[in-house]
């Protein structure tokens, strides 16, 4: 629902990405609508019924880890709008963070490889093998995620330690390229000798 601002122009999708559908309030309210088709559509085919109340904690988990992992990158979103005009970011990970997405899809695929395997070996699958391999795939999530702040934290004070062209730091931003492997760019002010 984001990107339907880009065609309003560059200005509006500036002016709308991350605002209403990525703040508490915007949250709430796609919870509700999503939660309430839910329920419409199992009234109108039974076969596909979902109960009021997991539709709605199904729809509140996902829209709140959506709302976190944006959180995550440094573009950050408008939490409080329209109440306040803050953005906040933590700035952890990227927008796209290619070991978050090797974790999750590891988290599924390598249950669905392992339940191919026992079917045709001719044994029976565990029925719990999908919710466990979630249960990994987000457990390397959150591990990765509170090693990258640790890792972030431990990178900018290694910049800020050292001299640039005889002077300190006015601003320092690592990236990572690698997990263990960190470049970032540093600002410092030049100072200008005046000549008599």
């Amino acid at each position: 629902m984001d990107w339907v601002a880009r065609f309003g122009g560059a200005s509006a999708f500036l002016r709308g990405h991350r605002t209403a559908t990525h703040s508490l309030l915007g949250t709430v309210a796609l919870i509700a609508t999503v939660t309430a088709g839910f329920w419409l559509a199992g009234r109108k085919y039974p076969k596909l019924a979902v109960g009021i109340f997991p539709a709605l904690v199904i729809c509140a988990v996902g829209a709140g880890v959506h709302l976190l992992l944006d959180l995550l990158n440094g573009y950050g979103v408008e939490l409080l709008w329209p109440f306040g005009p803050r953005w906040y970011a933590w700035d952890i990970a990227d927008s796209v963070d290619a070991w978050m997405i090797f974790s999750l899809m590891a988290g599924l695929l390598v249950p669905e490889l392992f339940r191919l395997v026992l079917e045709e070996i001719g044994s029976k699958p565990k029925k719990r093998g999908r919710q466990r391999g979630a249960i990994v795939g987000l457990s390397l999530v959150t591990l990765f995620v509170a090693g990258a702040r640790w890792r972030i934290a431990r990178a900018v004070a290694l910049l800020d330690s050292r001299e640039y062209r005889g002077q300190a730091p006015s601003k320092s931003q690592p990236s990572p390229t690698l997990p263990t492997r960190w470049c970032g760019p540093v600002l410092w002010r030049r100072t200008t000798r005046s000549s008599m």
